[in-house]
């Protein structure tokens, strides 16, 4: 049944008591599609799976084609704005919990924006957040159990949106504690995870990151800390002035806040920790490849150093967590988006595949090339059966 303190009616709607989404490697839109659902009824289980059962009666969510996957077809909503299941979800329930005015308004500050980032290559520092909670490439972490913290760390973020529009059209565009909740995140967790019992207070955040990071990186990537972190959880953008981190983040209680914020950092230096070792397995495989237009990995790599170092990258191929091959296009670096005229905050790919076969079923993409199973309506992702023909397919799209 529905929380009773959030949900108005259900009116038509089904109640599930269970769901399956996707396996392997989870976004925002999956995760807060799962912490939607068991706030609608606290008693939802799923489970993360390949492939759906036929005899499968609960809500299916981000896979399967159906009415809660955008992968198979590209649904807009009036405004154009893409759907993914995150909205998609909402479109359907959020009326349950909020007046319809607020529900629509949530949508478009809120909800929307977690969808462009899985519609899109462009992201926000929530939704990137939720994301570095994914195994690590060199973790022994179980990406079932990694997905379950990320779902039970920003659950709290999500019913506190949900509250706060239920009763108020008010957008929050910043968070008054927001610095020295940081500094406070950034204390602990150099004392819990690294045996520091020397806490000492500063003003600034800088301050305090900079007395922490040496304590805390294999190496001297705490600039990208700086950069992808600490100098973006202020900024706001879009009609709203405001982002999804700053709405999230400000509508819950202050003690909740700091101890989602350690989670949030330590996922996030951890990531960062492994991109070191990252960078010399793909310099490695850059050199030992015959060919430079195309690498192949044994498992998947963070690929950044790709798009700095190597501009002939144009992608990579690599086992997926769901079965077969993953042929991921490598990301624009700013020098490339500024010679050719493009925006250097957005997010660009070095190829993208054919507008036709973006989001299509398997019998029109196996026709296009043999093997083929999958390309995201985006466009710079897809998957085959074999290497060969992943590697068939990349050849073909070159």
């Amino acid at each position: 049944m529905f929380s009773e303190s959030l949900a108005r009616s259900t009116g038509h709607l089904k109640i599930y008591n269970e769901g399956i989404t996707h396996n392997g490697t989870f976004h925002a839109d999956d995760v807060l599609s799962t912490c939607l659902l068991i706030l609608i009824n606290p008693k939802f289980s799923y489970k993360r799976l390949n492939e759906v059962p036929a005899s499968f009666s609960g809500i299916v969510y981000d896979i399967g084609g159906g009415k809660y996957d955008h992968h198979m077809e590209v649904k807009k909503r009036n405004n154009g704005k893409l759907y993914a299941a995150f909205g998609l979800i909402w479109k359907d329930y959020g009326s349950c919990f909020m007046e319809q005015e607020n529900a629509e308004l949530f949508d478009d500050v809120f909800v929307s924006e977690i969808d462009k980032c899985d519609t899109s290559s462009n992201t926000n520092l929530l939704s990137s957040s939720i994301e570095y909670f994914n195994p690590k490439w060199n973790s022994k972490i179980k990406s079932d159990v990694a997905f379950d913290h990320a779902v039970q760390t920003f659950l709290p973020i999500l019913k506190g949106l949900i509250e706060h529009f239920k009763n108020s059209t008010f957008i929050p565009r910043f968070c008054k504690t927001i610095n020295p909740d940081i500094m406070i995140a950034l204390e602990n967790i150099n004392e819990k995870q690294y045996y520091n019992k020397n806490r000492i207070h500063y003003d600034k955040v800088s301050n305090a990151w900079n007395l922490y990071y040496k304590n805390i990186f294999m190496n001297d990537d705490n600039r990208m800390f700086e950069n992808t972190f600490i100098s973006q959880v202020n900024k706001t953008y879009g009609k709203y002035k405001t982002s999804p981190f700053i709405l999230g983040i400000s509508l819950i209680p202050r003690r909740k806040r700091i101890d989602i914020l350690e989670e949030i950092i330590l996922e996030r230096i951890q990531s960062i920790n492994s991109l070191l070792p990252a960078r010399e397995e793909c310099e490695r495989i850059y050199k030992s490849s015959n060919r430079k237009d195309l690498l192949i990995f044994d498992r998947y790599l963070p690929y950044t150093s790709l798009s700095t170092d190597h501009e002939d990258v144009k992608g990579v191929i690599y086992p997926s967590e769901r079965g077969g091959y993953s042929v991921l296009s490598i990301d624009m670096n700013e020098e490339e988006k500024q010679r050719i005229g493009l925006d250097l905050k957005a997010g660009y790919k070095r190829m993208y595949f054919p507008e036709e076969i973006r989001g299509r079923d398997k019998a029109l993409l196996n026709k296009f090339s043999n093997g083929l199973i999958f390309v995201h309506p985006s466009g710079y992702i897809a998957s085959c059966n074999e290497l060969q023909d992943a590697i068939n397919f990349f050849n073909k799209i070159i």
